[in-house]
């Protein structure tokens, strides 16, 4: 939080009431309108990766207007609050002591300079910031402008991304890692980020994809 949010509070972004604040940046009424994460959405992927995916819950309703103001309204405080969210959920579901590498998708330069921040690491730094995993948000950079995946098919999905990431010689192996974007739709984003990993690290193991949101359809994002 601001230094000036203390003199005027912040609002919330899905109604302009007083948000609730201790990490929330909605307004009471709106966090409870949100479902707890969906169990079903809490399970292995049907598509190429094979990941678990770890996402609050369909991208649909409020989930995903939210994500909108998120992407293109300058409401960074949404990722936040998310990655908060999803954090505490993630320790009360994952005992293991293990220390993971949180590593979130990363926009092109150029689209992050208009944007302004990357909504994907909003969310891994309040997540890491929960669990106390390691937050790692430049071992992947984005060096292909991609065209956007909306009403691409699943094929030109993973085609658009072929060779869209470089990887840092800095990641490191030993720890697991967890991938972390706004939107998990067919798993292309994740797929190409891990072939990319894996060009420079083999042995690189990655263990799930965390969202705020999963697409149970393959052109809802």
């Amino acid at each position: 939080m601001a230094w000036f949010d203390w003199l005027l509070p912040p609002s919330c972004p899905l109604c302009q009431r007083k948000a609730s604040g201790n990490s929330c940046c909605f307004c009471r009424e709106c966090a409870a309108n949100f479902p707890p994460p969906g169990k079903t959405l809490w399970s292995p992927a049907n598509d190429e990766t094979s990941l678990p995916v770890y996402a609050w819950g369909a991208y649909d309703g409020a989930l995903r207007r939210s994500l909108q103001l998120l992407k293109y309204h300058q409401q960074p405080r949404i990722g936040e609050t998310f990655g908060h969210w999803l954090g505490q959920y993630w320790r009360q579901t994952h005992t293991a002591k293990q220390k993971h590498l949180v590593i979130p998708i990363p926009l092109h330069r150029d689209r992050q300079q208009q944007r302004g921040y990357n909504q994907a690491e909003q969310v891994s730094r309040a997540f890491c910031r929960v669990t106390g995993d390691r937050h790692a948000p430049d071992i992947l950079q984005r060096v292909k402008v991609t065209e956007a995946q909306f009403g691409l098919s699943r094929s030109d999905r993973f085609r658009n991304l072929q060779r869209a990431f470089a990887v840092s010689p800095q990641l490191d192996s030993r720890y697991p890692v967890l991938l972390v974007d706004d939107i998990y739709t067919t798993g292309a984003t994740m797929a190409a980020a891990i072939d990319a990993m894996r060009r420079v690290r083999p042995n690189v193991k990655v263990v799930g994809a965390i969202a705020i949101a999963r697409a149970l359809s393959r052109n809802s994002q």
